[in-house]
């Protein structure tokens, strides 16, 4: 992954992380979060066929820890969005 392109990412997650810290209603900061862990788990997988072997294990178990993080966005996002009974903490 181009340095640029990683730069891009980290600046999503800070954007998303004040918004969802700053916001009254962190719903729409929260379906970001999720939005970009969909890009996350995309950008993985398109270098997953490319890979040597010792990196495909790595970008493995990027992808297990990206996809357990996605879970737990998915859930905050839903709590706070009033599709389950319960809160999420901020």
């Amino acid at each position: 992954m181009s340095e640029p392109l990683m730069k891009a990412y980290g600046l999503r997650e800070m954007v998303c992380g004040v918004g969802i810290l700053a916001s009254r209603r962190p719903a729409p900061w929260l379906w970001a979060r999720v939005a970009g862990d969909m890009l996350d788990i995309a950008t993985l997988l398109a270098q997953v066929g490319d890979a040597r072997e010792a990196k495909k294990q790595r970008l493995w178990t990027s992808l297990g820890a990206v996809a357990g993080i996605t879970v737990l966005d998915v859930v905050c996002a839903k709590k706070h969005s009033g599709m389950q009974r319960g809160t999420c903490k901020r």
